[in-house]
Formats: C-alpha cells, sequence, structure tokens
C-alpha cells in the first residue's frame, strides 16, 4: 500500500488532482493491478498442472525442508570426518603428527 500512497502524492503534486480524488484513482489502478497478477498466476498454476506439475502442499514442503537439513547436518559431519582423515595422512606423508600441528 505504500505505493498506493507515493501513486496520490504523485497524483497530487504532478497532476493536481485532490487529496480524494487521487487516493481513489491510486487505489483502483492498484486493484485493477493485483486483479490482474492474481489471474496470471491462476492461469500459470492451471497451465501447469495440464502440463504434469504437481503444487506441494505446505505440509510436504515443511517436512522436505526438515529432512533436507538433517541431510546437510549429516554430510557436514561426514565432511569434517573425511578432512580430519586427510589430514591425518597429509601429516603422515611429510613426517609429521597429527598431534605436532596442533
Amino acid at each position: 500500500m505504500i505505493g498506493v500512497v507515493r501513486y496520490q502524492h504523485y497524483l497530487m503534486q504532478v497532476e493536481g488532482i485532490s487529496k480524494q480524488d487521487a487516493y481513489t484513482q491510486a487505489t483502483n489502478e492498484f486493484y485493477k493491478v493485483r486483479a490482474r497478477e492474481e489471474m496470471e498466476n491462476k492461469i500459470a498454476r492451471q497451465e501447469a498442472m495440464f502440463y504434469g506439475a504437481r503444487m506441494l502442499e505446505k505440509p510436504f514442503s515443511t517436512k522436505q525442508a526438515k529432512v533436507e537439513r538433517l541431510q546437510m547436518s549429516r554430510n557436514k559431519k561426514l565432511f569434517e570426518e573425511r578432512q580430519k582423515e586427510q589430514h591425518m595422512r597429509n601429516g603422515a606423508a611429510t613426517g609429521k603428527t597429527f598431534a605436532a600441528d596442533v
């Protein structure tokens, strides 16, 4: 709605329209734009579903996000373990021990 207020101010300053008329015009144009966007979104969803897209429902999305966070946590632990192993191998190859590096 900030855009409506800015546009109202513009109409008042540049076009010389009264405060009430500027507000009416700004809100009418805002609602027309919003209605057009909602219609475009609705049509896009219908077309996507027609071509086989499945819309994700919120519980699925929330559940999937939780599963992904868990997997990322596991991957991070695995990565850290592999880094330690690599560090130890590099230390053994150069004659340094892991404890000496600390």
